[in-house]
Protein backbone atom coordinates (compact mmCIF):
# COMPACT_ATOMS: atom_id res chain seq x y z
CA UNK A 1 0.00 0.00 0.00
CA UNK A 2 1.26 3.63 -0.58
CA UNK A 3 -0.18 6.78 0.62
CA UNK A 4 1.04 10.70 0.36
CA UNK A 5 1.69 12.91 3.21
CA UNK A 6 1.30 16.64 2.18
CA UNK A 7 2.66 19.17 4.99
CA UNK A 8 1.63 22.49 5.27
CA UNK A 9 2.86 25.00 7.69
CA UNK A 10 0.53 28.05 7.89
CA UNK A 11 -0.46 30.24 10.52
CA UNK A 12 -3.61 29.22 11.88
CA UNK A 13 -5.75 32.54 10.06
CA UNK A 14 -4.24 31.28 6.44
CA UNK A 15 -6.22 28.09 6.07
CA UNK A 16 -5.43 25.30 3.78
CA UNK A 17 -8.17 25.94 0.97
CA UNK A 18 -9.82 24.04 -1.61
CA UNK A 19 -7.24 24.48 -4.55
CA UNK A 20 -4.51 22.26 -2.49
CA UNK A 21 -6.66 19.54 -1.17
CA UNK A 22 -8.18 19.29 -4.96
CA UNK A 23 -4.63 19.00 -6.35
CA UNK A 24 -3.15 16.69 -3.80
CA UNK A 25 -6.51 14.26 -5.04
CA UNK A 26 -5.70 14.69 -8.67
CA UNK A 27 -2.11 13.67 -7.54
CA UNK A 28 -3.36 10.60 -5.81
CA UNK A 29 -5.38 10.00 -8.67
CA UNK A 30 -2.91 10.17 -11.13
CA UNK A 31 0.01 8.10 -9.25
CA UNK A 32 -2.74 5.90 -8.64
CA UNK A 33 -1.62 5.62 -4.86
CA UNK A 34 -4.16 4.12 -1.99
CA UNK A 35 -4.80 7.25 -0.26
CA UNK A 36 -2.86 10.11 1.51
CA UNK A 37 -3.01 12.61 4.59
CA UNK A 38 -2.93 16.41 4.62
CA UNK A 39 -0.97 17.66 7.77
CA UNK A 40 -1.19 21.33 8.66
CA UNK A 41 -0.08 23.34 11.69
CA UNK A 42 -3.34 25.52 10.73
CA UNK A 43 -6.78 24.47 10.09
CA UNK A 44 -9.00 23.66 6.52
CA UNK A 45 -11.10 25.85 4.79
CA UNK A 46 -15.03 24.81 5.24
CA UNK A 47 -15.26 24.81 1.10
CA UNK A 48 -12.26 22.17 1.05
CA UNK A 49 -13.58 20.26 3.75
CA UNK A 50 -16.97 20.10 2.21
CA UNK A 51 -15.37 19.28 -0.86
CA UNK A 52 -13.89 16.40 0.51
CA UNK A 53 -16.98 15.06 1.96
CA UNK A 54 -18.91 15.79 -1.23
CA UNK A 55 -16.83 13.82 -3.32
CA UNK A 56 -16.70 11.17 -0.93
CA UNK A 57 -12.72 10.85 -0.68
CA UNK A 58 -13.05 11.27 3.16
CA UNK A 59 -11.98 7.56 3.47
CA UNK A 60 -9.18 8.09 1.20
CA UNK A 61 -7.37 11.26 2.05
CA UNK A 62 -7.30 12.36 5.99
CA UNK A 63 -6.92 15.80 6.61
CA UNK A 64 -5.45 16.40 9.68
CA UNK A 65 -5.41 20.41 11.02
CA UNK A 66 -3.47 21.62 14.16
CA UNK A 67 -6.40 20.49 16.42
CA UNK A 68 -6.19 16.73 15.29
CA UNK A 69 -2.45 16.94 15.37
CA UNK A 70 -2.10 18.47 18.75
CA UNK A 71 -4.35 15.60 20.38
CA UNK A 72 -2.47 12.62 18.44
CA UNK A 73 0.80 14.24 19.97
CA UNK A 74 -0.98 14.07 23.37
CA UNK A 75 -2.63 10.73 22.94
CA UNK A 76 1.96 9.29 22.52
CA UNK A 77 2.31 11.37 25.55
CA UNK A 78 0.26 8.75 27.55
Amino acid sequence: MVFYVECKQHNEKNKVGIDIVQRFAGVIEIDKVNGGNIATTSFFSKDAKDWIIEKDLNCRIQMHDFDRLKNMLKMTMI
